[in-house]
């Protein structure tokens, strides 16, 4: 797919897995974890390591964070421990929406298109196989997330009220009808 809406950059768009977010979790959680351990700033780094290393293998999914934690690091999981976190998958998100704003800022990443503009964007439903294009009309463009707010009329969007509104298309993956 042609690369329009973008300037070259050097850095590529962050990920959810970005060691960049991961780092911003870690350090969003690291104090609650501190205390529940009872650990002081010399235990802080392989706290650091530990944490980072679960997140990097286990995602947001808390579960998992745990299991990695007690299957590779030995840690006693309690109530307690999990309560802690339960936090990260909103931690997760806010770290993910900051280093994306970051990311668009350092790179002074602009829109291609504006609010009205009639565009060609990828779609693919969970069942199905193959991504095809479906145009749509932007409705909002969230210039932080470098991100198009798109409401495609033959998926059954809905303009107001209750219903899907649109999809959240990156500004790279949308082309010109």
């Amino acid at each position: 797919m042609e690369q329009l809406n973008l300037p070259t950059v050097k850095d590529p768009r962050p990920t959810s897995r970005d060691s960049r977010v991961i780092e911003r979790v870690v350090e969003g959680i690291l104090p609650d974890v501190m205390r529940w351990d009872g650990s002081t700033e010399g235990d802080k780094e392989d706290l650091r390591v530990a944490l980072h290393d679960a997140f990097d293998s286990a995602g947001c999914d808390v579960y998992r964070i745990l299991r990695d934690l007690d299957d590779f690091k030995h840690w006693t999981i309690d109530a307690e421990l999990k309560s802690v976190m339960e936090m990260v998958p909103s931690l997760w998100l806010q770290a993910e929406a900051e280093t994306l704003k970051e990311w668009v800022r350092a790179n002074k990443i602009k829109p291609a298109f504006a609010v009205g503009d009639m565009v060609s964007v990828p779609y693919r439903r969970d069942q199905e196989h193959q991504t095809r294009q479906v145009v749509g009309e932007i409705y909002e463009v969230d210039e932080d997330q470098a991100k198009y707010h798109v409401f495609v009329e033959s998926l059954g969007h809905v303009r107001k009220g209750e219903g899907t509104h649109g999809l959240i298309i990156r500004y790279e993956d949308a082309t010109p009808d």
